[in-house]
């Protein structure tokens, strides 16, 4: 993350010159940690490590390895309108110690749709047995749906699923990125 009042990572330009995309490997500088309540995994960026440097790029076998196992991804006592098992509560979220986990679902599908004049996208998957509806804020697949309207059926793919701030209390699952397994090259087919 940046430095603070933004805490976002800015976007970066590899070494390369290319953009940073998801897959890339890279190496990055971070001076500290920074956890802010539940969200543990935050460190802050050396901005003197730049550019970034592009080792290569993840296949099945790496992100199979990353690929985590929770029974649940939080709570799942809180909904929005349009989602489902989509919100924390701020007593749910007191005693969570992380915000971020990478799993692999069977079958992820998009729906793009608009509710008071305002497009939308919800991943909907299932995992360890659970339904999930959760907004999506990945930007490569907002660019490749969002005009879209309708459902997208994506299949088996990784998620990063991120737990966002809290907003009027409550704090929302967020899809933050998507990696179809169809669309990743090399490794093994786990």
């Amino acid at each position: 993350m940046s430095a603070p009042p933004s805490g976002s990572v800015p976007e970066q330009v590899l070494s390369d010159g290319a953009a940073l995309r998801v897959l890339d490997v890279v190496t990055i500088g971070l001076s500290k940690r920074v956890p802010y309540n539940y969200q543990t995994e935050n460190w802050l960026l050396d901005a003197s490590y730049s550019p970034w440097q592009k080792d290569g790029q993840a296949d099945l076998e790496i992100l199979a390895a990353l690929e985590e196992h929770p029974e649940s991804l939080w709570t799942n006592n809180d909904k929005t309108q349009t989602g489902v098992n989509d919100l924390v509560s701020p007593e749910d979220a007191s005693s969570l110690g992380t915000s971020l986990t990478f799993i692999r679902v069977e079958n992820v599908d998009l729906k793009v749709f608009t509710d008071y004049g305002k497009t939308k996208m919800l991943a909907r998957f299932h995992h360890a047995g659970t339904e999930y509806a959760l907004k999506v804020t990945d930007p490569v697949y907002w660019e490749s749906y969002g005009q879209s309207l309708g459902v997208h059926q994506l299949g088996e793919s990784f998620l990063t699923v991120s737990l966002a701030l809290p907003f009027r209390g409550y704090s929302s699952k967020l899809v933050a990125a998507i990696i179809q397994k169809a669309k990743v090259h090399g490794g093994s087919n786990n």
